[in-house]
């Protein structure tokens, strides 16, 4: 078998390296030949536009570098042009059409059929269909049998594990606290009513008839690209094609991200092993009942999947500390990446295990040499001294992930500049303002946020946390105070803070969520250390039920509170970590839609206004009823321009629960709703309805 997978590799390299280059050939980013096209046939459109067509729909894919001759002067392409700036404008200006239509002007606004200019095209060779279907199957098939190569491998070291359980069957303990989260997520989670940010992500990326879409497209921070890629798959494998069918499945397409909560659960629990056996059991329990890692651990955003690569490096990395490997050092290159590819935010994680690795690999530099030997005297000795560090290896390895990363955002990098260039929407603050964003937004909203969110319902945990400390330091245990785990820990909570501040970058509270397993890893070092030093035997059996259930009942009372009572109002920012306005119960598109469609048999529209869920309108095409958002388009003002027959949806919340209409709906609607179901409310607003139910 060893000589098979020396085989494989080669070949699997090869295959992958083509894969990655038919795919940036497709996406316009890899061009070795060009086509050359004389246009003919031209027509006539509007204004200054003519139609002509290249013959090749592939010339439509994507933001290729298309270029028209005029006599041989080139017009060049500009994405920002539309149909309307060529026929209004034109100027040589041109657009692509999606059935490869080419919408183009004379550079002096004269009509290309009579004004004797011969007009060519020239594109890229873009490789075709069945090529690329042929390259794809190849590397995939490839890629499947080295995996399956390692398969020897894989069985023996699951036969170990379970030998392991056999001999101590305490270690399943921390499968036990996931039962509790399990229930509430499958209960919840799994079957709630898709909310804002999931339906833009499913409507404009994941079901998209592109599988690749999502990679070459970044034209919101809501793409998180890998997440996008994995859903594409997964949605095409189980038959949803649409946001209908999304719509009324919502639990098949989250069981990815469900998969991805358990994974988390597992590579915290194996990293918080090196703390010890209580700390394993510890980081379950409270992992487990971190209301804000329920909340989002099965939302359709790329955060569930950063909290499990995280946690997955995480161990990568303590692994390789303590037995050093090709393989860690390889899994954590990929793992970086991968992580990185989730979230662009994420490389301030990756930057702060790269700064903690570089400052540990410099004050123990001495550490690569074996028992003996000289001390190192010519500076290749020094270097080759260093390079055996572990820090040093892990280091390089999250070096190269990060020119991973750069190969793998390379198809959309001059889009991702464009989202957070200075002057656009997401761009860093700069300036005067650099250090006042610094105080209020990274630690007043964005550190505090992330403790609160982490603390919610459970102040007790915070005192047992530090109550630990306090004993560990009286007990002159300040190894396992400053332990490897709680120094990487540590950096990598409070570096990503430091680096915002430094950059003027103003973050989402939401894009420090992957940081909740290393918080649970921190706070579980320390009580576990203590209360193994503390408690023994059956002892700490029982201190270990008493923590499972106060953080049980603890978790069940903050939630069913939190379901149950009005949503938070913040329905943009989401600040609020640990009750984010789609958890709560009130909150229920499903049941409303379904109540309105009874009702409303005349099949009239229902405009929907702010403050409430920004993209519900796209939810009411699944339920036979149009909507129509008043903040978006011009189809809500001109049905109330023209007098005509609506209803009116009003989302209310905790701070504003109160019935009243809007200034600019007072004189078209009744001022009591015809109908509510949780915190919707639904107002008649025609005259010749009013006081009568549909």
């Amino acid at each position: 078998m060893k000589r098979i997978r020396t085989l494989l590799k080669p070949i699997c390299l090869f295959l992958l390296v083509c894969a990655y280059l038919v795919f940036l050939n497709r996406s316009g980013k890899f061009n070795i030949a060009y086509h050359d096209r004389e246009l003919s046939a031209i027509q006539p459109d509007q204004g200054f536009a003519f139609l002509a067509d290249a013959g090749d729909p592939n010339i439509a894919r994507g933001k290729l570098p298309v270029a028209i001759l005029e006599d041989g002067h080139e017009l060049q392409r500009d994405f920002t042009h539309t149909t309307e700036t060529v026929r209004l404008e034109g100027k040589g200006s041109f657009v692509v059409w999606e059935n490869g239509i080419l919408c183009f002007s004379a550079s002096d606004n004269t009509n290309p059929m009579e004004n004797g200019r011969v007009y060519e095209v020239i594109y890229p060779a873009i490789a075709g269909n069945r090529l690329a279907r042929f390259v794809y199957a190849s590397c995939g098939l490839f890629f499947l049998l080295t995996m399956l190569s390692y398969a020897p491998i894989v069985i023996r070291g699951l036969g170990k594990q379970l030998a392991g359980l056999r001999g101590n069957p305490l270690a399943l303990l921390p499968g036990l606290a996931a039962i509790p989260f399990s229930f509430f997520a499958f209960r919840f989670l799994l079957r709630q009513s898709l909310w804002a940010d999931e339906i833009y992500t499913l409507s404009h990326y994941c079901l998209d008839p592109d599988l690749f879409y999502a990679a070459t497209t970044y034209d919101f921070p809501n793409n998180h690209i890998f997440l996008n890629l994995i859903l594409s798959a997964w949605l095409r494998l189980v038959k949803i094609i649409s946001l209908d069918q999304a719509v009324f499945t919502p639990w098949i397409v989250r069981l990815p991200l469900f998969l991805f909560g358990g994974l988390t659960i597992f590579f915290t629990v194996k990293s918080a092993g090196q703390s010890g056996k209580a700390a394993r059991m510890i980081s379950a329990i409270i992992l487990c009942t971190t209301l804000p890692f329920y909340a989002w651990g099965t939302q359709i955003r790329g955060y569930s999947l950063s909290l499990f690569l995280i946690s997955l490096l995480f161990y990568l990395i303590l692994l390789h500390r303590r037995k050093p490997a090709r393989a860690t050092a390889a899994g954590a290159t990929v793992t970086s990446a991968l992580l990185m590819y989730t979230l662009p935010f994420n490389a301030v994680f990756v930057a702060a295990m790269l700064l903690f690795l570089f400052i540990e690999m410099l004050l123990t530099r001495g550490a690569g040499q074996t028992q003996g030997s000289p001390h190192p005297q010519t500076i290749r000795e020094k270097i080759g001294c260093l390079l055996r560090q572990p820090a040093t290896k892990l280091l390089i390895a999250l070096l190269f992930g990060l020119l991973l990363t750069m190969l793998l955002y390379y198809p959309v990098g001059d889009q991702l500049l464009e989202v957070y260039l200075p002057g656009k929407a997401y761009a860093p603050v700069s300036g005067s303002d650099q250090l006042s964003n610094f105080f209020h937004t990274n630690l007043q909203l964005n550190f505090a946020g992330l403790l609160q969110g982490f603390f919610q319902g459970r102040t007790w945990l915070a005192l047992i946390a530090v109550a630990a400390v306090g004993f560990l330091l009286f007990a002159k245990k300040s190894r396992e105070i400053f332990s490897y785990p709680v120094r990487l820990s540590a950096a990598v909570i409070l570096i990503p803070f430091l680096l915002c501040g430094l950059t003027g970058y103003a973050p989402f509270n939401r894009n420090f969520l992957p940081l909740l397993p290393i918080c649970v890893l921190l706070v579980s070092s320390w009580i576990g250390s203590a209360a193994q030093a503390i408690f023994r035997g059956r002892w700490l059996a029982v201190f270990m039920a008493a923590l499972f259930l106060c953080a049980n009942i603890a978790f069940a009372a903050n939630l069913n509170r939190i379901r149950t009572e009005l949503p938070d109002g913040d329905f943009t920012r989401i600040d609020n970590l640990s009750a984010p306005y789609f958890i709560s119960q009130p909150i229920n598109p499903d049941a409303f839609l379904t109540a309105v469609k009874v009702m409303n048999r005349e099949k009239l529209p229902v405009l929907t206004t702010l403050p409430g869920d920004f993209y519900f309108h796209d939810l009411c095409a699944a339920y036979d009823t149009v909507c129509y958002p008043d903040y978006i388009g011009p189809q809500a003002q001109s049905i109330v321009q023209a007098n005509q027959p609506f209803l009116l949806l009003r989302t209310i919340s905790r701070e504003n629960s109160d019935d009243s209409l809007p200034d600019a709906y007072q004189q078209r609607c009744d001022s009591s709703p015809l109908f509510s179901e949780g915190a919707y409310l639904l107002y008649n607003c025609n005259a010749s309805f009013k006081n009568k139910t549909f």
